[in-house]
């Protein structure tokens, strides 16, 4: 069997990073982040979680290109809509409802883009039509090993569902989306809530 070489701590140190330097609220919710991590965004409809997968992507494109795979939308109407209220102007490249083979071949290119957002893991599906488990999520992050990628899952109560419930401690910054709020919990720090929109924010909660 080949081993990868085993490493010290000053092997960690010493490895040469991509930072993304976060600013402003972004960094109090996320910390700085690595290229490469793994996101996921998760709620139950109506609570603004495309608009702030949206106000995120937008935030992202200047640390690199941005592809969106409209799994759920496609190139509708209602995409618009909410490209539209997130402000979105041409910050990404719409891919639409291609499938994971599709997908990895686009990812192989050069000049492909930095960061993928999967919206929603549960319609992302192979060429024959199966759904990805877990398997096939490992092979996938490991064959975008130097992506970043945001996944969006549905939500049941409290908790993804379906393979979101299986990757949610696996990526490195989980974020429930609720009554337009994002609450961050990531591996870099911070942890500060998002707000949305903020006049639905406060019919929802209140004042906060």
């Amino acid at each position: 069997m080949k081993l990868k070489r085993a490493l010290t701590p000053s092997n960690v140190r010493n490895k040469k990073r991509k930072i993304y330097e976060l600013d402003g609220d972004w960094l109090k919710a996320f910390g700085k982040l690595e290229r490469g991590s793994r996101i996921m965004i998760y709620g139950a409809p109506k609570n603004g979680k495309s608009t702030f997968t949206f106000q995120l992507a937008r935030y992202l494109r200047k640390f690199g290109r941005i592809g969106y795979n409209s799994l759920e939308l496609g190139d509708s109407l209602a995409l618009e809509n909410i490209m539209n209220e997130a402000g979105i102007k041409n910050e990404i490249i719409i891919y639409n409802r291609e499938t994971i083979e599709q997908i990895l071949f686009r990812m192989g290119k050069h000049k492909s883009p930095d960061i993928l957002i999967i919206d929603s893991i549960q319609y992302f599906r192979d060429s024959e039509g199966k759904g990805m488990n877990y398997g096939k999520y490992i092979e996938f992050t490991q064959e975008l090993a130097n992506k970043t990628i945001i996944f969006i899952s549905h939500s049941k109560g409290k908790n993804p569902i379906g393979l979101g419930e299986n990757i949610q401690y696996d990526v490195d910054i989980t974020i429930p989306v609720k009554g337009f709020r994002a609450f961050p919990t990531s591996r870099y720090g911070g942890g500060e809530p998002i707000t949305i929109w903020e006049q639905g924010a406060k019919e929802f909660w209140g004042e906060f």
